[in-house]
């Protein structure tokens, strides 16, 4: 069992820093996503999912899968949920580091996306 806390050791989650996400976003694991706790529990364990799908979705992993760069669907798929995970959190760390949210006013924003509106119309 790995405890994932704000000052857990980055190398126990891939080498991605987690004393930044845990402690700015609140109690929310950003490797397991568990919500709700202080601590998140990440087992080792490999469940089995069932999906359904389009056949041509089905195609496509299978191609995939046939060039040789993946052992298998589930492979496949992994590998997809990985960079993904690895998008969000990349783009949650930029949002963080960005710097402090300014309050939205809706009144300014219609008026320059009219301006936008006009400008892309000229062209």
């Amino acid at each position: 069992m790995l405890l994932c806390t704000p000052s857990a050791n980055s190398a126990a989650h891939g080498g991605i820093a987690t004393n930044k996400l845990p402690l700015i976003v609140g109690k929310l694991c950003h490797r397991c996503y568990s919500v709700g706790k202080d601590t998140c529990e990440r087992r080792n364990t490999v469940a089995t999912l069932n999906i359904s799908m389009p056949d041509e979705m089905r195609a496509f992993i299978e191609a995939r899968v046939s060039t040789g760069e993946y052992q298998s669907a589930s492979d496949y798929l992994r590998d997809l949920i990985r960079h993904d995970r690895e998008e969000t959190e990349r783009l949650l760390v930029e949002g963080l580091e960005s710097g402090t949210a300014l309050p939205l006013d809706m009144a300014t924003l219609r008026k320059r996306a009219q301006g936008l509106l006009k400008q892309d119309k000229a062209l």
